[in-house]
């Protein structure tokens, strides 16, 4: 029960946790790549990234997100919301595709419903 406030409070402090998560990655990134620099390893780009940083941070804050937060719920809205962007954009296909979905799982229904009246209830 503990857990589920936990993740109830992250909930709603999300901005500034998101805030406060990207902060500390950063500087540990910014910290790893000051040592590798001043060790010699490495060179830097000219932006002071590393080639392998933003896949490294990206990953980390992934993983930091997945035990903060309720991932089910949120990754059902996230599809959701792309799914309902992408019916907007394509709306003539949409129409088709919903449309043929609708004929097809009715007449599904239709046809199962009479085949369960004539053949697998017996008749009084």
């Amino acid at each position: 029960m503990n857990s589920f406030f936990r993740k109830l409070r992250w909930l709603i402090q999300r901005p500034d946790k998101e805030t406060e998560l990207q902060d500390e990655l950063q500087f540990h990134l910014e910290t790893e790549a000051e040592q590798k620099q001043e060790a010699g390893r490495r060179r830097m780009k000219p932006d002071g990234q590393r080639a392998g940083n933003w896949a490294i941070w990206r990953s980390s804050k992934e993983n930091t997100r997945a035990a903060r937060r309720w991932m089910r719920p949120e990754q059902f809205a996230s599809d959701a919301a792309f799914g309902f962007r992408q019916i907007r954009k394509n709306l003539a296909f949409s129409s088709i595709a919903i449309a043929t979905l609708a004929l097809g799982i009715g007449g599904i229904a239709a046809t199962f419903s009479a085949f369960d009246a004539m053949l697998i209830r017996p008749l009084p």
